[in-house]
């Protein structure tokens, strides 16, 4: 990230700026190190796609931590541990089709979900998900986990 850029409202030159700031994630707020561009000419403030980033992403990981949510490459690593697909294991934790996938790429699961995917962690818990789905018997995928 760069620490100095051109301002896009005037001529002057914008410097990073960090500030506290506090961030609302589903009804809980959150506090964080806001990232962000003020201008020494104009005084204007403004963000861009990656200051937001790296300031949601600071809500989202308390978020998670507090919720005891996996994180995306704790929730792949889970997955790779059983050798199936995204789409396979979101078919036998009765995600939807794309569920669990969408949860390695990054999107927050409520907290029930989040300890649904912990609960999937332990390979004992994850062989009574498996007995429990109905294509368990005849799917070779899933005999293979």
């Amino acid at each position: 990230m760069k620490e100095v850029m051109e301002c896009p409202y005037g001529e002057g030159l914008a410097v990073l700026t960090k500030a506290p700031q506090k961030i609302t994630v589903r009804k809980e707020e959150f506090n964080v190190i806001a990232h962000f561009y003020k201008c020494e000419d104009c005084g204007e403030e403004f963000t861009t796609n990656e200051t937001d980033e790296i300031t949601l992403v600071q809500a989202y990981n308390q978020y998670r931590a507090k919720h005891g949510i996996p994180f995306p490459e704790e929730i792949r690593a889970s997955r790779d541990k059983y050798h199936l697909s995204a789409a396979k294991m979101s078919e036998v934790l009765q995600l939807g089709e794309n569920g669990y996938g969408n949860y390695e790429k990054g999107e927050m699961p409520t907290p029930a979900i989040g300890s649904l995917l912990r609960a999937a962690e332990k390979p004992h818990n994850f062989l009574d998900f498996l007995k429990r789905h109905p294509l368990a018997a005849t799917d070779k995928a899933l005999l293979k986990a």
